[in-house]
């Protein structure tokens, strides 16, 4: 698989890159992409005949390659084959078009851990990430240790999207994962409008939660499963705390301002408010 990862000037990228280390997903190929966001053409062209419609070249900066040289060494220290992409624009849009021409499966950044919500998802890089309708993404937030297996939480609603969602994390064969807790959140806007008792709901969901961890579980992995009551954003953010979980995984629906109709109910909101990596997935 390809992954795509933003390497910024403030170091963001290194919980990102420790994440992916100890994920371990198969074959897996790095692409380090660094930005230049203030890049001035330094010298003008000459106006005469031969120089006619040509753009003055770009100088990108010393510092951006120091970087990516860094970052380059720290993935292959972490066994991550990986190449390196130099600049200049804004970092979300140069992601982006990265992640199409290349083309990644996986596009990834670090985040600070107190973020304010304009240093999060809806933030320039990560706000990018969410308008987009095809790549699937990972915000990994605050510190992430460098070694250990990998236990994460991933979030369904048992919808066909969320079997694909599921069907294309393993396919990336994560050799790193330690557990898979799959959890479902029974509220009342959820799967029907003639909504059964809570008390059915989370008879259903537990039954459908048990064939997913069984289902996971065939597959080599060792799985378990966990239910609550309320708002699934919440309810999520609030079961990744409780089982300390290292990673929450869930899918994102639809394309264009329906899928930012809908990622903003859920996937959205989880992915700004957690204070653990999140992998928001797009089959």
């Amino acid at each position: 698989m390809k992954v795509l990862l933003g390497v910024d000037a403030a170091h963001n990228y290194r919980s990102a890159l420790a994440l992916l280390a100890r994920l371990r997903f198969e074959n897996a190929e790095l692409g380090l992409l660094h930005a230049d966001e203030s890049v001035t053409m330094p010298i003008s062209l000459p106006q005469t005949p031969e120089f006619f419609g040509t753009a003055a070249p770009v100088v990108l900066s010393p510092s951006g390659r120091i970087l990516l040289d860094i970052a380059a060494w720290e993935a292959r220290a972490a066994n991550l084959p990986n190449h390196a992409i130099h600049e200049a624009g804004h970092a979300g849009e140069r992601l982006l078009t990265e992640a199409y021409r290349w083309p990644a499966d996986l596009v990834a950044i670090g985040s600070r851990e107190n973020h304010s919500l304009a240093e999060s998802i809806f933030g320039s890089v990560g706000h990018a990430l969410s308008q987009d309708a095809r790549h699937s993404f990972l915000i990994a937030h605050g510190a992430v240790a460098p070694v250990g297996p990998v236990r994460c939480l991933f979030a369904t609603d048992h919808s066909p999207f969320a079997d694909q969602a599921l069907e294309k994390f393993l396919a990336w064969k994560p050799g790193g994962i330690k557990e898979i807790i799959v959890f479902s959140a029974a509220h009342s806007g959820s799967r029907s409008h003639a909504a059964p008792s809570a008390e059915c709901q989370l008879a259903e969901l537990g039954k459908e939660c048990a064939d997913m961890a069984q289902a996971i579980e065939r597959r080599g992995i060792p799985a378990t499963f966990r239910l609550r009551q309320g708002h699934p954003a919440a309810a999520i953010l609030e079961a990744a705390e409780e089982t300390q979980v290292d990673l929450i995984v869930l899918g994102a629906r639809g394309h264009g301002w329906m899928e930012r109709l809908l990622l903003g109910s859920v996937a959205s909101e989880v992915a700004s408010k957690a204070k653990l990596p999140v992998l928001v997935l797009r089959p």
